[in-house]
């Protein structure tokens, strides 16, 4: 299963059948790696679900009815002395919502996580599946749990701009263009609309992802990249597309980073 992610065999979008043995921990139906007997990729390219967003307050209080499902938690901060993040780990979390400890995000073993010596970064969003884990109270014990890449994120500030409304969805060019260490991008939105903004190489690896399914009232926005990826680090000298989808809008362009 790694190794066809890994090589692109399996992919976002892929519809898969499972076939194994299914096991309980604490209050979690799984199927654990040993007992996956086999799996048939079905289709590619369906159309991934829209993350819900949701703060740690409502996670603690309904936690359970979310499990499964695709979530976005945003102005998330940890609270740990360390600096990078190390697997096998639970951190206690807090968002405007709650102290820390309503929620954990807990990091795989290393075999199932890219966050395992990567920077802790705050605050940060999550984007991912909810976990549990509870011997006593199947309603407790909420986990996040980062393993792909982008699971984690560095908030991003998106400003509204005083200019009226706007008569249809636009992209702009970024500016400045070529850029370092910061450019500009802008949009508008003609009516209120879930919005993701994402940065790309030229390989179409997503280097960052600046909006994450948020919705938006009608109005002129502007966000700012600092050309770092996911983990915080600059990225190298190079092109990079950037990618808007608000409602049926989508737009793409590109933009130059020179150190």
């Amino acid at each position: 299963w790694n190794d066809d992610v890994e090589t692109g065999f399996l992919r976002d979008g892929d519809r898969v059948r499972l076939t194994g043995i299914t096991s309980q921990f604490a209050s979690l139906q799984q199927i654990n790696n040993d007992d996956l007997q086999e799996y048939t990729r079905l289709e590619r390219d369906q159309p991934l679900p829209d993350p819900i967003e949701l703060t740690l307050a409502e996670i603690a209080e309904n936690g359970r009815k979310y499990q499964s499902m695709l979530l976005f938690v945003n102005e998330l901060e940890i609270d740990t002395d360390h600096t990078t993040f190390a697997a096998a780990t639970t951190y206690s979390i807090k968002d405007p919502t709650v102290d820390f400890g309503e929620v954990d995000l807990r990091t795989g073993n290393p075999q199932d996580t890219f966050y395992d010596d990567e920077d802790i970064i705050s605050p940060f969003s999550f984007t991912g599946v909810l976990g549990q884990f509870s011997f006593d109270d199947p309603n407790a014990g909420f986990q996040l749990m980062p393993i792909a890449e982008g699971d984690i994120d560095v908030v991003v500030s998106v400003d509204r701009r005083d200019s009226g409304l706007p008569a249809v969805y636009q992209l702009d060019q970024n500016y400045p263009n070529p850029f370092n260490p910061t450019t500009t991008i802008q949009f508008a939105l003609p009516e209120q609309s879930q919005v993701t903004l994402e940065i790309y190489n030229m390989l179409g690896q997503r280097v960052r992802t600046l909006v994450a399914g948020e919705m938006y009232e009608a109005g002129y926005y502007s966000v700012v990249w600092d050309a770092r990826n996911t983990s915080g680090s600059v990225v190298s000298s190079g092109l990079y597309i950037y990618r808007i989808t608000a409602g049926d809008f989508t737009d793409v362009k590109r933009m130059m980073f020179l150190k």
